[in-house]
């Protein structure tokens, strides 16, 4: 279902397109709610300036603290691609931001994949022949596990992925244990067995999903694969090897992970994935 959208989102505007000098026009981004298979969820479609080509790119942010962090600079990512000519699609993922559903429910490995795959499908529905995927940290990760399971997915960026869900988990209880002050707005506490981190609550049930996850275990992602590391430690080719994807160390990931009001855009590298 392509949802109803405000006309006053849809006025065109100029921008001038990253390493030119020749302003390009795009209409800015549709605001439009659809169907998942787990409810409804909100998004921002940026449509491609032209000459539009016939791709369409889902990106796939990460879960909790690291979203807030990264939410403007992955804006920023979404108008540089469109710019190129190339259509994006941001969702929020099932209980979280505007979709519906809520961070205890169950499932939510299974609706965040859901909001991914429906993601796909919008595009398509939108005009797109082919399909790409751009993940950050977790957003990464589950965006291998859905381009795995499915056959039309052109190419994908993972930038920064967690190699499994068990990582994941443990860099959350990482956080928990180090917030000095933590404060939930939770009317019940949170439950034996859950985390909570950075305000944002990983069930039991979650958890024991996303220890189901395994990069190294995966079938082929996408015919095209590219994994950027992160700047802010030493990496390795070991994933990359076993995914069979060409990995680079492009700069902008530690810069786009500080606190909110300090995240800054990675323009050099977002024009590359451009």
């Amino acid at each position: 279902m392509v949802a109803g959208t405000d006309r006053r989102l849809r006025e065109p505007t100029v921008h001038k397109a990253r390493g030119s000098k020749v302003p390009r026009m795009r209409d800015l981004p549709h605001a439009m709610y659809f169907d998942t298979p787990y409810g409804s969820t909100f998004a921002w479609y940026h449509p491609p300036a032209e000459p539009a080509t016939s791709l369409g790119v889902v990106l796939c942010p990460p879960i909790g603290s690291e979203l807030m962090c990264s939410y403007h600079p992955l804006r920023e990512l979404a108008c540089t691609i469109a710019d190129s000519g190339v259509a994006v699609l941001r969702a929020d993922y099932q209980g979280t931001g505007d979709a519906t559903g809520q961070d205890d429910d169950l499932h939510r490995l299974s609706a965040w994949l859901g909001t991914i795959d429906a993601s796909i499908d919008q595009l398509r529905a939108l005009g797109c022949e082919h399909v790409g995927l751009i993940g950050l940290r977790l957003g990464a990760t589950l965006a291998a596990v859905a381009g795995s399971r499915r056959k039309d997915v052109a190419s994908m960026v993972l930038w920064a992925p967690l190699k499994s869900g068990n990582a994941y988990a443990r860099e959350m209880k990482i956080l928990a244990l180090t917030e000095s002050n933590p404060v939930s707005a939770r009317r019940t506490p949170v439950t034996a067995g859950a985390i909570e981190a950075g305000g944002f609550l990983l069930t039991e049930n979650t958890l024991s999903e996303l220890a189901a996850i395994d990069l190294d275990k995966l079938p082929e992602v996408a015919p095209r694969l590219l994994l950027i590391g992160r700047d802010d430690m030493v990496g390795s080719d070991k994933l990359a090897m076993t995914l069979k994807a060409t990995h680079v160390d492009w700069p902008g990931y530690a810069s786009m992970m500080l606190a909110p009001h300090y995240a800054v855009p990675a323009p050099d590298t977002f024009s590359k994935i451009a």
